[in-house]
């Protein structure tokens, strides 16, 4: 150590910044693991809370070594305020208004288990892209980091190849599109199209042939991949962006002609052969296409083509209610239930929940608001201008430049017909860091100071206690929002596979709630959404007032949740459920009366919902209400006559009670809508039109 009067010392100082650097660097390089994270023996959704965990406690490390780097050096290291990183600030502006001025903050900030992406967990992003563009200056190590990241793409990319040789491997339960390590089909195509731009712009980078080749081979498992995972809207941002990088070097490559004349030919033979797949879609070659074949025989008029351009409208419509800060991030839910169109139905139960628009601008649109709007499409234009004028005026590498701009396009359509997720947040928030070190005129000016000199560095006295502090204070928040979540996720999971063979099942439940986890409402959801048939059985057995024990915390956690929740409709459905369920179980008539209460506060949540309607009509009739039953029924067909259910529900309630000519009435008017009687409904059809003939 060398000392001065002032209490500063700089041997010290020096090989700490040298720590303290690489240490944050190797944080940043072990995120890149992010899409191999997946533990499907210990955690509830495997594919994300584990990867959330994993992801939200390098970030702290990074925020550590960070802090530390700024106390070190803080001219050097501070941020700077480019255009990229004033969008991205005022992106988390917006998020952060539309949370606390949404209409369920906590679902905002926390999200839900199955999802992970509230406030709390894009923050760790926005700290990623602070951290990693301030530190990773050179274009060296950002080499050295896009290679790994197509190492590991590559991995993930030959776990979905096998896949598709072997449908059950690793998860995908026998699906033919495939997951791979990241759990769902959309996410596999996406990472697919960045590993084909990164691939791509590393092989016009690349000096050596051996490097060449496994950038060559990153581009070609990402181009499989994009099919493999059969996402159309994906396909559609690579045709996108492969469209906007053929123009875009026929433009700036004005001394080349032979090669522009190469790329308008080139042009001309992708959109004749799009062309050729669509005139010949129904043929067997084109639907067996991975991918392609479902994309082109797309129908808006059917499937789930259909109910998701009705999700975009209902994404309008809510945001016609808040349109400046809309109803917060992780509410499209409430939004959906608000202006749900009995259409739905009739794509069949599963198209009448959404919690995502499936569109990312229109979603973006209803939760966040013009503002969060505006701010989420400056994420794309400003560091297309960027790049745009940097080549104009420093003469940047045309292939950054284009398959830049090609890469965020192709992003940007893919998001149209999708929705984001841990590891597309990952490349997006690395790559927009990456353009952001690479076009900032001061981090070029400091990174060729950096490789010609270290300049001296001064430490005080009191860095320690500041490390300490700084280490403590990370050390807590690791704990209280990584540790304890992770712990209490792992312990409902093991919960869940033994309830039904505990001792004291309600002990143990009491256990895991009681463990510190802002996701105590999932807890209580799962433990109710699993407990009735343990209720029922502990009754057979003889030990009545356990059950009722039972029932009663799990209503209570319903009931907290609805105080928690009070726009989620799903809760009110589970709690009503689970009175009608248990009613005859406890003979308790006021149970039903309390379901009642329960769906007529739905009712006022989701006005048009028939599963509603259909709840209410059977606690309407078990209160031996049975005209305000048959009310019930009687709107979900007013709302929807092409609905099957609502016929024959309203058929059979009115055979029941007697009123046979009316339920003879019923069927021969589902007759003028084109109501055709299926399974289960047919029997009944059936039994009615045979009471008539006996």
């Amino acid at each position: 150590m060398i000392w001065r009067n002032n209490g500063a010392f700089f041997g010290f100082g020096f090989f700490m910044k040298i720590f303290l650097l690489r240490a944050t660097k190797a944080c940043v390089a072990f995120s890149l693991l992010l899409p191999l994270i997946a533990l499907p023996q210990f955690f509830i959704f495997p594919f994300i809370v584990p990867r959330i965990i994993f992801f939200r406690s390098l970030v702290l490390l990074m925020l550590l070594g960070y802090s530390l780097l700024l106390v070190v050096d803080w001219q050097e290291y501070r941020a700077r305020l480019t255009p990229i990183t004033a969008v991205v600030g005022l992106f988390f502006v917006s998020l952060s208004i539309s949370t606390f001025f949404g209409v369920d903050w906590y679902r905002s900030f926390w999200d839900n288990h199955e999802r992970m992406l509230g406030l709390f967990t894009l923050l760790h992003y926005g700290l990623y892209y602070v951290i990693a563009t301030t530190i990773m200056r050179r274009w060296e190590e950002w080499r050295r980091l896009f290679r790994m990241f197509l190492c590991v793409g590559i991995i993930v990319m030959i776990v979905g190849i096998i896949q598709t040789i072997e449908p059950d491997f690793f998860l995908n339960k026998g699906n033919h599109r495939v997951s791979s390590t990241l759990g769902n089909p959309i996410y596999y195509s996406g990472f697919g199209l960045f590993l084909f731009f990164l691939g791509a712009f590393l092989f016009t980078r690349e000096q050596t042939r051996t490097w060449k080749c496994f950038a060559a081979l990153g581009a070609i498992f990402g181009f499989v991949g994009i099919f493999l995972g059969g996402t159309r809207g994906t396909i559609l941002g690579l045709l996108g962006g492969m469209a906007v990088a053929l123009f875009s070097y026929v433009v700036l490559l004005q001394g080349h002609p032979q090669v522009r004349r190469a790329l308008n030919i080139a042009m001309g033979i992708g959109a004749v052969a799009v062309l050729l797949l669509v005139v010949f879609r129904h043929t067997s070659f084109v639907e067996r296409l991975p991918g392609v074949g479902s994309l082109v025989q797309t129908s808006i008029s059917g499937g789930t083509a259909r109910t998701r351009i009705m999700a975009w409208g209902i994404a309008l419509d809510a945001w016609k209610e808040r349109p400046m800060f809309g109803w917060g991030p992780n509410n499209y839910y409430y939004a959906f239930n608000a202006y749900y169109r009995p259409e739905f139905m009739e794509y069949g139960v599963g198209e009448t929940w959404f919690d995502n628009a499936h569109n990312v601008l229109l979603n973006t649109l209803a939760v966040q608001g013009l503002f969060g709007f505006i701010m989420y499409g400056a994420l794309f234009i400003v560091p297309v201008v960027i790049l745009l004028a940097y080549r104009k005026k420093f003469q940047y590498d045309i292939h950054a430049v284009v398959l830049g701009m090609s890469f965020l396009i192709a992003h940007l359509i893919h998001n149209v017909f999708v929705f984001e997720n841990p590891t597309s947040y990952l490349f997006f928030f690395l790559f927009l860091a990456f353009l952001n070190a690479q076009t900032s005129l001061s981090r070029q000016t400091t990174a060729r100071k950096e490789q010609k000199k270290i300049s001296p560095v001064r430490v005080s006295q009191g860095f320690m206690g500041r490390v300490a502090g700084a280490g403590l204070l990370v050390f807590v928040l690791f704990v209280a929002t990584d540790v304890y979540p992770a712990r209490a996720n792992m312990a409902m999971f093991k919960m869940m596979r033994t309830l039904y063979t505990e001792s004291d099942p309600l002990s143990r439940y009491e256990s895991v709630l009681a463990l510190p986890t802002p996701h105590r409402d999932d807890i209580r959801n799962d433990f109710a959404h699993l407990v009735f048939p343990l209720i029922q059985e502990t009754h057979r057995r003889g030990n009545s007032a356990y059950a009722k024990d039972i029932f009663d915390r799990a209503v209570a956690g319903l009931e907290a949740n609805r105080e928690l929740h009070p726009l989620d409709v799903r809760i009110h459905l589970e709690l009503a459920e689970l009175y009608q369920r248990s009613a005859p179980l406890f003979q308790e008539a006021s149970f039903f009366t309390q379901a009642e209460a329960v769906l007529e506060d739905a009712r006022l949540k989701s006005p048009r919902r028939q599963q509603i309607d259909y709840m209410l009509a059977g606690i309407e009739f078990q209160l031996n209400k049975p005209d305000e039953a048959i009310l019930h029924l009687r709107v979900s067909i007013d709302d929807n006559p092409n609905i099957v259910e609502g016929w024959w529900r309203l058929a059979f309630l009115l055979e029941y009670i007697g009123r046979h000519n009316e339920a003879l009435g019923v069927l021969e008017e589902s007759k003028t809508y084109g109501v055709v009687f299926h399974g289960q409904a047919a029997d009944i059809a059936h039994n009615i039109l045979s009471a008539t003939s006996s």
